[in-house]
């Protein structure tokens, strides 16, 4: 971790807090330093909240991502909670 900050390797930081599920690490590095990858990194820290059965973090974060539209209902429709799925769209302005 040191090594990697003091050469401004953050692409690199990034994975090493992901891969050691340091999530809110690895957001502020994309968020300030490794904007490139801020996208993949709401995505995969969304993918660990819902295996982790928190939803609504994790709908948070695919919505941050871009990949709410196909990944939010697949969330909803394995689950089988169709009624859930329903009043999410709903709250939702995207027709």
């Amino acid at each position: 971790e040191k090594i990697l900050l003091q050469s401004k390797q953050y692409d690199l930081l990034n994975q090493l807090y992901q891969s050691i599920n340091e999530w809110e690490k690895a957001v502020d590095i994309s968020t300030h330093y490794d904007r490139i990858h801020l996208r993949n990194a709401y995505y995969n820290y969304a993918k660990y909240l819902e295996q982790n059965n928190q939803l609504e973090k994790a709908i948070e974060l695919y919505e941050k991502s871009g990949t709410q539209a196909t990944e939010v209902r697949r969330m909803f429709l394995e689950r089988k909670d169709v009624a859930g799925y329903k009043a999410y769209t709903a709250k939702q302005n995207d027709p």
